[in-house]
């Protein structure tokens, strides 16, 4: 028996009995991601093609009135006989939501480390150098021509949190779309949760994978 993912084998299925009545999957790549060894699948027989080009020697005969090729699907509809897929469509947005949220807060970060300032009524004839001011840990300024001092000042510092909140509350959603919960992914709460409620918490994850094992048992 070998497990083939859905990148390199597909086939046409019986909506009824969600068994295929014909299959196609790659066995074998080169190095390039070129084909090299391909099997077509019917009932009673099992091609095999060699470069594209089909074997008599490997061709195999048996007494199955499907194809040996047997899909393991997961939650199938009328709509969709392959199933739906566990990452689906929504996963996918909140994931790259989460991803927005994380590159924001780098961006965040860099004004969080470093808080941007300002001079007022500085003079003209002024020389200042804004690369040198922002690594020197030391400024000289003199008095303008009316004998004022410049005004120096700083900008309200960025705060992290909410980037942090955000990013949470698309975890939360997220859970609710898996099944899993915020200490799967990485929140972990200051209060542990009891084996109990753990385990309850668990239970929309542990329901789904009972029905998709009944469902992986046709195939």
């Amino acid at each position: 028996m070998q497990i083939i993912d859905g990148g390199n084998a597909i086939g046409i299925i019986d909506a009824t009995t969600n068994m295929l009545t014909e299959g196609y999957a790659v066995l074998e790549r080169d190095e390039y991601g070129k084909a090299v060894l391909e099997a077509y699948f019917r009932p009673y027989i099992t091609e095999y093609y060699v470069n594209g080009v089909i074997d008599n020697k490997l061709t195999f005969f048996h007494k199955s009135p499907f194809a040996l090729l047997v899909p393991i699907i997961n939650r199938p509809d009328a709509k969709r006989p392959f199933g739906h897929s566990r990452i689906s469509r929504a996963c996918m947005n909140l994931t790259q939501s989460a991803l927005r949220t994380l590159l924001r807060s780098e961006v965040s970060a860099e004004f969080y480390s470093v808080p941007q300032k300002y001079i007022l009524g500085l003079s003209e004839n002024a020389e200042f150098n804004n690369r040198a001011a922002e690594l020197s840990s030391f400024l000289s300024f003199g008095r303008d021509e009316d004998g004022n001092n410049p005004i120096l000042g700083q900008f309200n510092q960025q705060s992290m949190a909410p980037h942090l909140e955000q990013l949470r509350t698309i975890a939360s959603v997220f859970v609710g779309e898996t099944g899993l919960t915020l200490d799967d992914l990485g929140f972990t709460s200051s209060n542990p949760s009891s084996s109990e409620a753990i385990r309850a918490s668990h239970e929309n994850l542990r329901l789904s994978a009972r029905k998709s094992q009944r469902i992986f048992g046709t195939g």
